[in-house]
C-alpha cells in the first residue's frame, strides 16, 4: 500500500509516478488487413508526466487517420512538455506555484495549440505526400465523386482523430480531452471513478474530431491540484477498448485489476501481458483498434525506464489497405440530408459542422 505520508502537504515525488500502455490492431482490422489507427505516446521529465491516446477514424473518407492519430499524441507530447517546461507563454516562467495562473494559461491557451499545431503538420505531411490517384480513385468508387471533392476542400478530414491526454505534475494533475475516449482514475483502495463528465454531443457512433473546423472549441479540460486524496491510477483509452465491454461495471473492473496487478506482479510483467489482453477483448467484443495507456504512482516502487513510448511505426506514403475502414465516419450533414450530391451548399455545411458520424 503506498505511504500516505508521502503524499502529505499535496506535493507528490515525481519520481513515483510510472506509465506504461499498448494499442493492437483490431481484430476486424486485421481480417481486412487495415492498419492499426490508434496511437498512444507517454514522456517523463523532470516537469511532469505527459501521457496520451487517439483513435483515428477510419473510414473511407479519413483514409490517412493513422498518420492523424500519430501527430495527435505526438503533438499533445511537445506541447505539453514545453508547457511544463515553462517555454509555452511568456507567463508561464513567472508563475510559480501559482496553479490559479497555471490552469487558466493551460485551458485558455492548449486547446488553441493542440489544434492549430496538429492541423500545420498534417497539412505539412499533406503537401510533401499528395494522396494518389489510386486512393482518390478508391474513394470515388465507395464514396462517390461528391466525397472526393469534399476531401479537396477540406483534406484535414482525410487525417480526422480524437485526442485524449494526462499531465501529471508534482503538484497537479490536467486533463484534456476532444472526442470519444475514456478517462479513469482510482484511489488507494482501487475504487474506479470517471474523470471527465459525459459529452452529451458523443451519442451512438457520434464524435467532436481534430478534423473539424475550431477543433479547440470542443476540448474537454480539467485541473485537479494535488491531495491526500489525489488518484494513484490513471487510466486513457480508445473506445475500441471500452466498447469491447457489455456493462460499464466490467470496464470499471478492468482498472482495479490492474492496481492490484501493478502492487503484486510489477509494471514490467503488465507491460508483457498488455497487448495480448488488448487483443482478446477486441476479438471477443469490439473487433476496433484497442489503446490503453496508464499512469501508477507507487513510493519505493523499482521504476521501469524512462519510456519514450515505442513510436508509431512509419505509415507508407500511399497506404493501399486503408481505403476499407469498418466504420464509416460522416459529417453529420452527410446524414441529415440523404440527397447530398446534389446539393450545391454541402462544403459550407461541412466548414459548421463539429461533430463526425461513425455508422
Amino acid at each position: 500500500m503506498p505511504n500516505s505520508a508521502a503524499r502529505s502537504g499535496g506535493v507528490f515525488e515525481l519520481a513515483d509516478w510510472q506509465f506504461l500502455g499498448a494499442t493492437v490492431p483490431g481484430s476486424s482490422h486485421l481480417r481486412q488487413d487495415l492498419p492499426n489507427q490508434d496511437s498512444w505516446l507517454g514522456k517523463k521529465s523532470e516537469q511532469g508526466l505527459v501521457l496520451a491516446v487517439s483513435d483515428g477514424h477510419g473510414s473511407a473518407q479519413c483514409f490517412r487517420s493513422e498518420i492523424g492519430s500519430r501527430f495527435a499524441v505526438e503533438v499533445f507530447a511537445d506541447l505539453l512538455s514545453d508547457f511544463l517546461a515553462g517555454s509555452y507563454g511568456e507567463d508561464l516562467s513567472d508563475a510559480g506555484e501559482d496553479l490559479t495562473l497555471i490552469k487558466r494559461l493551460a485551458e485558455e491557451r492548449l486547446p488553441r495549440q493542440l489544434s492549430r499545431e496538429w492541423e500545420i503538420r498534417v497539412l505539412n505531411y499533406h503537401q510533401a505526400h499528395p494522396v494518389a490517384d489510386t486512393e482518390w480513385q478508391r474513394l470515388a468508387e465507395l464514396r462517390g465523386e461528391a466525397a472526393v471533392e469534399r476531401l479537396h476542400q477540406h483534406p484535414l478530414l482525410i487525417y480526422g482523430a480524437t485526442l485524449v491526454g494526462a499531465v501529471i505534475t508534482p503538484r497537479y494533475i490536467m486533463y484534456l480531452q476532444l472526442g470519444d475516449g475514456e478517462i479513469l482514475d482510482a484511489d488507494q483502495s482501487g475504487q474506479m471513478t470517471d474523470v471527465m463528465p459525459p459529452d452529451e454531443r458523443l451519442i451512438a457512433n457520434e464524435t467532436t474530431s481534430l478534423c473539424r473546423p475550431e477543433a479547440w472549441r470542443d476540448f474537454r479540460f480539467r485541473f485537479q491540484v494535488l491531495s491526500s486524496a489525489t488518484p494513484i491510477l490513471i487510466l486513457l483509452t480508445t473506445d475500441g477498448y471500452f466498447n469491447s465491454f457489455r456493462e460499464r461495471s466490467g470496464f470499471y473492473q478492468v482498472g482495479s485489476d490492474l492496481l492490484q496487478m501493478l502492487r503484486s506482479e510489477g509494471p514490467e510483467w503488465i507491460q508483457t501481458q498488455l497487448p495480448d489482453w488488448l487483443s482478446e477483448a477486441t476479438a471477443a467484443g469490439s473487433g476496433d483498434d484497442a489503446t490503453l495507456a496508464l499512469a501508477w504512482y507507487q513510493p519505493g516502487l523499482a521504476h521501469l525506464p524512462i519510456i519514450d513510448t515505442a513510436e508509431p511505426e512509419e505509415v507508407p506514403v500511399e497506404p493501399e489497405s486503408e481505403v476499407e475502414p469498418l466504420a464509416e465516419v460522416e459529417p453529420i450533414a452527410e446524414v441529415l440530408n440523404a440527397n447530398e450530391t446534389d446539393d450545391p451548399s454541402l462544403d459550407d455545411r461541412v466548414e459548421d459542422e463539429t461533430i463526425l458520424k461513425l455508422n
